[in-house]
């Protein structure tokens, strides 16, 4: 019996979490709207050099909004039955000739010896259909 769409969501949030995958959640549009906000409101109120200190503290609060770190066991716990389906389409290839029944079972072969590259191959396709499907840019440790 192949395992469910939601053992696997399971299954990938944990590894996920084990091998400390984060994700950035960009704030760009929210960063930009107040560097611009600040450096107006800057130059209506002071004139030319109120648009140099607005910018400038824009700037340095869009800079502190731009970025937000989640761990990818969120994004992954958090997807929709859409999205769901559309990670075990993706996986269905790995996953089709495992005969484990349970999320226990899966995470044992996993944790083992010979479900190493198992857990790479996991690894490696969730990271793809994050990048790829879901657009979500990931933090790389080196």
């Amino acid at each position: 019996m192949p395992i469910s769409q939601y053992d696997l969501q399971r299954v990938i949030a944990v590894l996920a979490d084990e091998e400390e995958l984060k994700a950035t959640v960009k704030g760009s549009l929210k960063g930009g709207l107040l560097a611009g906000i600040t450096t107006t409101l800057g130059g209506l109120v002071f004139g030319p050099p109120g648009l140099m200190v607005g910018g400038m503290i824009g700037g340095a609060l869009a800079y502190n909004t731009a970025e937000d770190f989640k761990p990818v066991s969120h994004i992954i716990k958090d997807l929709n039955a859409y999205e769901i389906q559309l990670l075990y389409d993706y996986m269905k290839d790995i996953i089709d000739n495992l005969t484990v029944d349970d999320y226990v079972s899966l995470m044992a072969l996993i944790s083992g010896g010979p479900g190493l590259l198992l857990r790479t191959q996991l690894i490696d396709r969730t990271v793809d259909f994050l990048r790829s499907q879901l657009k979500v840019q990931l933090i790389t440790s080196t």
